[in-house]
């Protein structure tokens, strides 16, 4: 016991290992079963990174068919645009993750798109699909030294109030009892995002030699900003500086949300939260009696200022960002 097998003895076993593998390598069922194999483990060890942008090119050359042949005999526009929107709708449902960010642009694209991407788009303001409970609490204790949720915070409701591309939003209480909005990173999106960001280099860049448009260049930036948005803490410091830039006057016209930054991390964003009427529910602002006329004008104001005077400006203003309130009687008092 203990002794090594002699040399002879160790070159019979890798000759009967490498038969082994060529017998199997030989076999007709070889590829099924390693392409079973990367798909089982891409989906449930990493994120289906490999497989979700295999979704989204096989969607593009579906596209490019659409548009480059199909286009030319089609007698009905609207119904190819209703189709090309539902397809890249489901994909980035499917995909999730920074396919939702992706999604979330595109319905603020209203001006030069198609009704259907509208029409299907603008339900990913803040409908991403949400994590468990379990995996919210591996993050959190991750970022705060092994404490978990009702360590760290007074409450913390279990059920999310909303998910978007990166994150998801659960109310909590700080241990005096006050109020916070809680934005918890998603664990896949540090794996995903370097494949999601490649498959997104060769997508712009074959949509641009095929249809000869110029959309290439914006890559780097684009990419350099999703970099930046998985971390918080500039998200934090982003917010820190919008809230003395619009809150300047004093007029308490303009408010952005307290950041708690003894409560924030890399990936765990604690913020004052803010009760409010999402800016896009034109229903439920004429129900609270708001003048929709001088909502528009004040966010109008709001942005000019932003474009023309600070330069210090809001980039992702969809409608889940931005809420409605009366002003409360002490400017930066509790919603």
């Amino acid at each position: 016991p203990g002794s090594l097998p002699s040399p002879h003895k160790v070159g019979k076993m890798a000759a009967r290992a490498v038969r082994g593998a060529w017998r199997f390598a030989s076999s007709p069922w070889s590829l099924p079963v390693v392409l079973v194999a990367a798909h089982q483990y891409d989906t449930h060890f990493k994120y289906a990174r490999f497989n979700r942008n295999l979704r989204s090119v096989y969607a593009a050359v579906e596209t490019l068919y659409d548009y480059k042949v199909a286009l030319a005999r089609t007698k009905d526009l609207d119904a190819l645009h209703e189709k090309v929107a539902k397809r890249w709708f489901d994909v980035c449902c499917t995909n999730a993750g920074l396919y939702i960010k992706i999604g979330q642009q595109v319905a603020t694209m209203n001006h030069i798109l198609p009704a259907p991407f509208l029409k299907y788009f603008s339900q990913m303001n803040d409908q991403a699909p949400c994590v468990d409970m379990s995996v919210v609490t591996r993050v959190i204790k991750g970022e705060f030294g092994g404490k978990g949720p009702h360590e760290v915070f007074l409450d913390f409701e279990e059920t999310a109030i909303a998910s978007a591309s990166i994150a998801q939003v659960h109310r909590a209480r700080l241990q005096d009892g006050t109020r916070v909005a809680v934005k918890v990173q998603k664990p896949e999106i540090a794996v995903q995002m370097p494949w999601d960001l490649l498959c997104f280099r060769f997508l712009v860049f074959s949509f641009e030699k095929i249809f000869d448009l110029p959309m290439y260049w914006t890559c780097d930036a684009v990419c350099d900003a999703v970099r930046q948005e998985v971390d918080f803490r500039i998200e934090a410091q982003n917010a820190l500086l919008a809230k003395e830039d619009l809150e300047r006057d004093g007029s308490g016209r303009f408010y952005v949300p307290l950041v708690h930054s003894d409560h924030s991390t890399k990936k765990v964003l604690s913020m004052e939260w803010i009760d409010g009427i999402r800016i896009c529910d034109l229903s439920e602002l004429e129900a609270a009696r708001f003048d929709t006329a001088k909502v528009a004008q004040m966010m109008v104001e709001a942005f000019s200022h932003q474009i023309f005077l600070s330069g210090w400006i809001h980039a992702d203003p969809h409608p889940g960002n931005m809420l409605v309130r009366r002003k409360p009687e002490k400017v930066g008092g509790s919603a």
